[in-house]
């Protein structure tokens, strides 16, 4: 399945052209542009969404699992065909490979380049349907997933997997700002408190950013860590304040502060979750 992902990642990026201004439809009073889109869909199911728009008329949707490290992925694939537009909104109807359906009502924002997604599920729960509304932002590709796939891959799994100790992978929602910021993060904590976080952020074609703390001495119990680390792997600018409430033994959620690097007073905030590896 994973390298199904990869694939599809590769897929995703083909024939692609940002600097390209042709869009679908161009009879259509609202237009939908062509390019790759890309965000957190679902807090509840934990889903990344990518959304990609070709100039040749073949275009593909994808919600993949953050939990599963994105190994676990629904496809669609739909045509020019299944986009009808108004004057402010474009509509869209797919099929995906087990016969599922999905309907997607979008509307750009021109100013901050996002795409405001309203999503319709017929296969909800108790015979309703489930709707949800997500905002998608545009990349260049989907470098940054793929990085991300291969790194988890690669990577060894620690031998303590119990308590705060093992391998956690999630995401982070920082909506304080003028722009939604949606990051995955890792984190790996030894059995000796040692940690180490990295961040991806969705939006962006920079390298991942990494910091190492330290857990062990700043525990309040086994089910809560209070940490004010230097650096926080590029989720602030500066010195931030890390809080981590066990849910479950495989979960856990807090939030990070950015902190003024000389009052120590709050500058930003984010939520955080995460699921054990």
């Amino acid at each position: 399945m994973l390298c199904r992902l990869i694939y599809f990642i590769l897929a995703l990026t083909a024939c692609v052209s940002l600097a390209d201004d042709k869009t679908i439809e161009e009879a259509q009073d609202h237009q939908l542009p062509v390019g790759i889109w890309v965000g957190l869909s679902n807090d509840i199911n934990k889903e990344i969404t990518a959304l990609r728009i070709s100039k040749q008329g073949s275009h593909g949707f994808i919600h993949a699992s953050i939990s599963s490290a994105l190994s676990n992925g629904v496809y669609y694939k739909f045509t020019d065909k299944d986009i009808k537009c108004d004057k402010y909104f474009c509509h869209i109807t797919m099929a995906g490979e087990q016969n599922n359906s999905r309907s997607l009502s979008t509307f750009l924002d021109p100013i901050w380049d996002e795409l405001h997604v309203t999503e319709l599920d017929p296969t909800g729960y108790s015979d309703a349907p489930k709707v949800q509304s997500y905002k998608l932002h545009r990349v260049e590709d989907l470098a940054v997933l793929d990085t991300y796939v291969n790194n988890v891959r690669k990577r060894q799994p620690l031998t303590g997997q119990s308590g705060f100790a093992g391998d956690w992978i999630g995401y982070t929602k920082n909506e304080n700002l003028s722009v939604t910021n949606n990051y995955l993060v890792n984190l790996y904590i030894r059995e000796d408190g040692h940690a180490e976080l990295e961040s991806y952020l969705l939006r962006s074609i920079t390298p991942i950013k990494h910091s190492e703390f330290n857990t062990g001495h700043l525990q309040h119990d086994d089910n809560f860590i209070d940490i004010e680390v230097e650096a926080l792997a590029g989720l602030c600018l500066g010195a931030a304040k890390l809080t981590l409430s066990k849910v479950t033994n495989n979960s856990m959620s807090g939030y990070y502060r950015c902190l003024h690097h000389r009052h120590k007073n709050m500058l930003n905030e984010g939520f955080i979750e995460f699921d054990r590896k």
